[in-house]
């Protein structure tokens, strides 16, 4: 990376770093972006956010030691994920970026390949069709309750459009690479979100396909400190549900089947991680979050009765699913039965009804469905 000071004009490149309280990691995620290998200009724009810990000291030492690479922004007092228009600190770093592309990299991930810039500027540059450029990360915990893996699945598609992505957020914060100034200016309702990446990914996934790259060159780290990995599953469902109204304010109903679809994913994963979590095994409190998310949806505008029915179908079949693993079969049998009246169509799913014999009639279910299958299959013989 070329070391001397960039004429603005000529930035390729502005890596957007936002950063509070990470101390233990911001060198790390700093040295990363100052050892890619480019053939352009490259500025690195730090938000750092008042941290109470040592992050301000370690982002000013480097900005004084780097004056031609890094701007770091020390906001004088901590303006968080949401303080009304324009006031929180991922849009400020934003408004501050000059390069023809932006980078996102937050102060506790890495990137781990020194070419990871070239590779996405050279497949942007070569696929005009595309907005969005993203690769594959590893997710590393710090505490190692888990070992680490790949974010993406093993199939992920090559190139993806808006409406996969409104469907499902699959894009890591810390991999993508976007052309700058597509959309204007940052919309007010997105000041309003407590998440920032996705609606941002939308945003420019408006005006051009998703390009993924099949190779591992950063690390997404999960730690405490995180400000949305330290929450638990039922936390971040319950603030990830809000951002679908405002999406569909802005896309409007010619991307409301899309919006609609992850909408209810989400509020069936929301229904089973509460249940999952209820040690008193009562429904009760995971059917008034369905209850809770459909009049928040009907609210916002999105909501059909369509929706209204696959989404208490999906949410019955998470529940049933729940309850079969902690082997509760009277409660799992009520449930899949109450999403097989919602959605009789669930009685062509093989697994579903696997699952559904299983809990009704436990050892005998195997037997059940070989005699089921053979007369189905004799009676087509004889036609």
């Amino acid at each position: 990376m070329n070391a001397t000071r960039p004429d603005r004009a000529n930035v390729k490149v502005s890596v957007a770093m936002i950063t509070y309280n990470h101390e233990a990691f911001i060198a790390q995620a700093i040295d990363s972006v100052l050892m890619q290998q480019t053939d352009f200009e490259v500025e690195l724009v730090i938000g750092e956010d008042c941290s109470p810990d040592g992050t301000r000291s370690i982002v000013r030492d480097y900005a004084e030691k780097h004056p031609g690479i890094i701007k770091a922004l020390l906001h004088p007092q901590n303006l968080g994920p949401a303080h009304g228009p324009g006031k929180n600190n991922l849009v400020s770093v934003l408004r501050a970026c000059r390069g023809q592309y932006i980078a996102l990299l937050e102060g506790d991930d890495y990137w781990t390949d020194p070419l990871k810039l070239q590779k996405q500027v050279d497949f942007l540059e070569t696929h005009p069709e595309c907005a969005i450029c993203f690769h594959d990360v590893t997710v590393v915990y710090t505490d190692q309750r888990y070992g680490s893996h790949y974010f993406c699945p093993p199939d992920q598609k090559k190139i993806s459009t808006l409406e996969d992505l409104l469907v499902a957020n699959f894009i890591p914060t810390c991999s993508v690479i976007y052309r700058r100034g597509l959309f204007g200016e940052i919309p007010n309702w997105f000041h309003e979100l407590p998440i920032g990446d996705w609606p941002l990914h939308v945003l420019n996934a408006q005006y051009g396909h998703i390009g993924y790259l099949d190779e591992g060159m950063a690390v997404f780290r999960i730690h405490a400190g995180g400000i949305w990995s330290s929450r638990d599953t039922v936390a971040r469902i319950k603030q990830w549900l809000p951002m679908y109204g405002p999406l569909y304010g802005h896309l409007g109903e010619a991307h409301g089947t899309a919006i609609r679809s992850g909408a209810s994913k989400t509020i069936a994963a929301g229904a089973a991680a509460i249940f999952e979590a209820d040690e008193t095994n009562s429904l009760a409190s995971s059917l008034e979050f369905v209850r809770t998310a459909l009049v928040a949806a009907a609210g916002a505008g999105y909501a059909n009765r369509s929706f209204v029915r696959v989404t208490k179908a999906r949410s019955y079949e998470a529940l049933g699913f729940t309850a079969y693993r902690r082997r509760d079969m009277r409660i799992a049998r009520y449930c899949y039965a109450r999403a097989l009246a919602l959605d009789p169509a669930l009685a062509r799913n093989k697994g579903f009804l696997s699952l559904w014999f299983e809990a009704c009639f436990g050892e005998r279910a195997t037997a059940m469905r070989k005699s089921i299958t053979s007369r189905l299959l004799r009676d087509r013989s004889l036609r």
